[in-house]
């Protein structure tokens, strides 16, 4: 057998040594691998870290129930909801308001005030429609609140209507102690007035009057003394201002006597003139006589009627009446014509009597439906 040389001798060495070094670089690696991935056990309840889930009692809890804020605290959260809202300049935040339940009690149709005189302001309509364009009426029953104008806002010469309205309001005047209607005045040559009246034909200057009696006769004799003596007590400018206390059209005033009026404005003024007498004021007995004392109907009635009539030729011409009609439900009633004469006093009467049917009828309707 040959013996290794010594050169073979190195190569088998080397050989050696490399194979021990791979086997031991292997037993190396191997070693950490299987350290790295050790053989899954399933743990125990007990040696687990993390053990069942439980559910936190609400004492134990970190938010609890939200409690709704108490109402003083509602503006403060408002704010603050508000300030954390980032908006552009040009909109607007509105707030949504409250949910109302609705009163289904309400559903039910109920026909509106106003229309349930559409067919009788239509009957009205019918039975003017035959008159003169030239008249003008305001009809006004206060007890179911119905109103009727026909050209209501037609402009004519008062005439002496504007007397009424200026005794209301010294009448008012003296409710509360600004006026003494018993001093007495002397009729002086200043005060002399053609026209309607009794005091320049019985009576001399001089002669001294007081207030109740030129009130008397300013409004059942439409004496025009006896005014521009009240006229010169009480002036105009106080009257004006009364009138736009009413709701009325100043304007129209001038100097009384030279008034102008609409049949929708002396109807306004005939109901202040009913409020007063039925208010019971000091003075609204005597003012309500003198009104049913008036010696100037113009127009028949079966019911006794408290009014004020004018009359004029010139400026356009008057022949008016405004009234309370006392029938069993009274009513007020104002008829315009610039007809001076008396020739429209045929249709005035017509117009009464119809009115006061209507009126009867109107009442039972509103009444029993």
């Amino acid at each position: 057998m040959n013996k290794p040389s010594a050169k073979n001798f190195k190569v088998l060495l080397c050989i050696a040594f490399v194979a021990a070094t791979i086997f031991f670089v292997y037993a190396l690696g191997l070693g950490e691998t299987t350290n790295q991935h050790p053989t899954f056990e399933e743990p125990t309840y007990d040696d687990v870290e993390l053990t069942t889930l439980e559910e936190p009692t609400y004492d134990d809890a970190e938010l609890t129930t939200l409690e709704e804020p108490a109402y003083d605290d509602v503006g403060l959260i408002f704010e603050r909801v508000v300030a954390s809202v980032s908006y552009n300049a040009s909109e607007e935040i509105f707030e949504e308001p409250a949910y109302e339940e609705p009163d289904y009690k309400e559903d039910a149709y109920e026909e509106p005030f106003e229309s349930r005189f559409d067919s009788h302001t239509y009957v009205l309509e019918q039975f003017f429609s035959g008159f003169p364009s030239r008249i003008a009426v305001y009809y006004h029953n206060p007890e179911i609140g119905f109103t009727f104008t026909r050209n209501g806002e037609r402009v004519y010469f008062a005439a002496s209507l504007t007397k009424a309205p200026f005794a209301l309001y010294i009448y008012q005047k003296a409710d509360v102690w600004l006026t003494d209607l018993s001093s007495a005045h002397p009729f002086l040559e200043e005060y002399y007035a053609g026209g309607s009246g009794i005091i320049r034909h019985n009576f001399e200057f001089g002669h001294y009057f007081s207030q109740h009696q030129l009130l008397a006769y300013n409004l059942f004799h439409s004496d025009n003394v006896a005014l521009r003596m009240l006229r010169s007590i009480h002036g105009v400018a106080g009257f004006t201002r009364f009138i736009e206390g009413l709701g009325g059209d100043s304007s129209l005033i001038h100097n009384i006597t030279y008034s102008r009026t609409t049949a929708n404005q002396a109807g306004l003024l005939m109901r202040a003139k009913y409020d007063y007498i039925n208010r019971g004021g000091r003075y609204s007995r005597t003012f309500l006589d003198h009104l049913l004392n008036n010696h100037y109907p113009f127009f028949e009635s079966n019911y006794p009627v408290a009014s004020k009539t004018g009359w004029f030729p010139l400026f356009g011409g008057a022949w008016h009446k405004m009234a309370i009609v006392y029938a069993p439900s009274p009513f007020i009633l104002v008829i315009l014509s610039d007809n001076y004469g008396g020739y429209d006093t045929p249709y005035f009467n017509e117009i009464v009597a119809f009115l006061e049917e209507f009126n009867r009828y109107i009442v039972d309707y509103i009444t029993f439906h």
